[in-house]
């Protein structure tokens, strides 16, 4: 056997067994066997098997390979062992490749999963905060239009920012052309502008899910402006017994007129 050939045969032995060096033993751990297996794990599983087959090919070409160094390059075994070694070179790569998918596979598995806990978790907290805002007393009320607590939320169905809460109509009587509208600001308390939604029929003492929707990813905050029905904007019967909104500044009351000055008598 020549020192060529020889090299070869050590280069191909040393590249399969880096090659199976970077599987995935010791990744994961036993799952019960009462439950079905996720997709996370039958990814895990298809990949130690692809790792396993390759293992199991690298030995068998180890073996090849010291019964041919043993041997004189002409006697009679050497071609068939040199064939079967040829054929093992190929499943090798073939089981490279193999391994290589199946590790992609299991890392895309891996996110997925991921991603589908991160949407279980954010779907549980706007279940848990619709829960809330339904039990919470309303934070305005205008003429019977009941405003209750709104949140800045991800629509998962379009992957749009929208301002998510309930109005509720506490009259007896039916509200047409409603509609509600808020004012935006960014983090520095910058006012962007304004955002609203609109239901053209709101029954009495029914309850509209609104969201009104935030173009401008710079919106941190809204605040509300108004309800306007109709006939333009809707006003309280009486004074309003709520607070000014933040960042505004009461306007300053007149100040008293100077008393006259007395002029002398002639």
């Amino acid at each position: 056997m020549n020192r060529g050939w020889k090299a070869a045969v050590w280069m191909l032995v040393g590249m399969v067994g880096w090659v199976a060096c970077q599987g995935p033993g010791g990744l994961g751990g036993g799952v019960d066997p009462d439950r079905p297996l996720t997709e996370v794990e039958k990814a895990l599983n298809a990949w130690r098997d692809v790792n396993a087959t390759k293992t199991a090919n690298e030995k068998e070409l180890i073996d090849i390979r010291n019964q041919l160094l043993s041997m004189p390059a002409d006697s009679p075994p050497t071609r068939e062992l040199t064939r079967r070694l040829a054929i093992l070179n190929k499943k090798a790569q073939e089981l490279a490749f193999e391994e290589f998918r199946a590790s992609r596979v299991y890392e895309t598995a891996v996110e997925e999963e991921a991603e589908a806990q991160r949407q279980a978790a954010l779907d549980a907290n706007a279940t848990a905060n619709a829960q809330t805002d339904s039990s919470a007393r309303p934070i305005h009320e205008v003429a019977g239009i009941q405003l209750f607590p709104f949140s800045i939320a991800l629509d998962t169905n379009n992957g749009i920012r929208a301002l998510s809460g309930t109005v509720t109509n506490a009259r007896t009587n039916a509200i047409d052309e409603l509609t509600l509208e808020f004012d935006v600001f960014d983090s520095g308390d910058q006012m962007l502008g304004t955002t609203s939604d609109f239901i053209a029929t709101l029954p009495g003492g029914s309850n509209w899910n609104f969201k009104a929707i935030l173009l401008d990813t710079n919106i941190v905050r809204a605040v509300f402006k108004e309800f306007r029905d109709a006939n333009g904007a809707i006003q309280a019967n009486g004074p309003s017994a709520l607070p000014p909104l933040p960042g505004g500044t009461p306007t300053p009351a007149p100040a008293p007129a100077p008393p006259a000055a007395l002029v002398p008598a002639p």
